[in-house]
């Protein structure tokens, strides 16, 4: 009987090692693997917070608004993994991002830099403008349209030009105030200029009324420039200005942690076996 049972346990024993090793030769021979193990997940770690002076102290609900908001830009920049801890007393977020991106681990303050831009956009008239000392355009114009204007943004690219171009899905009463603002403005052939967080980013002449709700835009952008921006404009505008904090990258060895164990229980159960059935392997 006792017999019996040290054959069971010896050919449970002998699957078990069997599969580990398996896995373990998976492991070393895929290409796959091998750059799983060399590149493995990284954590960015950072604290968000909300830039003083602001007039009235963010609440908890206004800080979850901000936590959706930059879910959804990592989610379009391919990041799937994340955590968020709020603290309402001081209005900071903690931050940490899984991923094993190496353009993101190599700048991570580009990516946090993008990620928690206010995301306002304004069509404004541009009769008028003054520039800055720096020959900047300043953002005081007439404004047409504005973030609740736009339902959607979205990528295209011009049949003639080839060019990337992004296209605006406006609202009924968006599409009524570009009309009323275009049809007086064509009279003088006059300018729209489009505003990103206070930047001019694309300037528009105007020549005739505008009458549809959905309008093409181009301004010389790459499609990289232009997927950030309209994933940006989808995401929503983030309801203060945030900055951050203590940004560090830190390992995340899970993988080549998995596969060091499964050596280690590999030598445990080959002992065991060695121990207990005098080196039948």
């Amino acid at each position: 009987m006792v017999s019996k049972r040290l054959k069971v346990h010896s050919f449970t024993i002998k699957i078990i090692i069997t599969c580990i090793l398996i896995v373990n030769i998976i492991s070393i021979v895929s290409p796959a693997a091998i750059s799983k193990i060399s590149n493995p997940l990284k954590v960015i770690c950072t604290t968000l917070y909300v830039k003083k002076p602001y007039a009235v102290k963010p609440t908890r609900i206004q800080l979850e608004q901000s936590v959706a908001i930059v879910k959804k830009r990592l989610a379009y920049k391919g990041i799937k993994k994340m955590t968020f801890k709020i603290y309402e007393n001081t209005g900071e977020i903690k931050v940490e991002l899984y991923t094993s991106n190496l353009t993101f681990i190599n700048n991570p303050d580009a990516l946090i830099s993008q990620i928690i831009k206010p995301s306002i956009i304004t069509f404004q008239d541009m009769y008028q403008l003054t520039k800055d000392k720096g020959g900047n355009y300043i953002p005081k114009g007439k404004i047409i349209l504005s973030n609740k204007d736009i339902v959607a943004a979205c990528l295209d690219v011009d049949p003639e030009s080839a060019e990337t171009v992004v296209v605006f899905k406006l609202s009924d009463s968006g599409r009524k105030s570009l009309f009323t603002a275009t049809n007086r403005i064509a009279k003088t052939k006059g300018t729209i200029g489009i505003f990103f967080d206070n930047q001019l980013i694309m300037e528009c002449g105007v020549t005739e009324p505008i009458y549809e709700s959905e309008i093409q835009v181009s301004g010389g952008l790459t499609f990289k420039e232009a997927r950030d921006f309209t994933n940006l404009i989808n995401s929503g505008v983030l309801p203060f200005n945030l900055a951050y904090k203590n940004l560090i990258v830190k390992w995340w060895w899970w993988r080549s942690r998995f596969i060091l164990w499964l050596n280690i229980l590999c030598i445990k159960n080959i002992t065991l076996q060695k121990l207990i059935f005098g080196g039948d392997i």
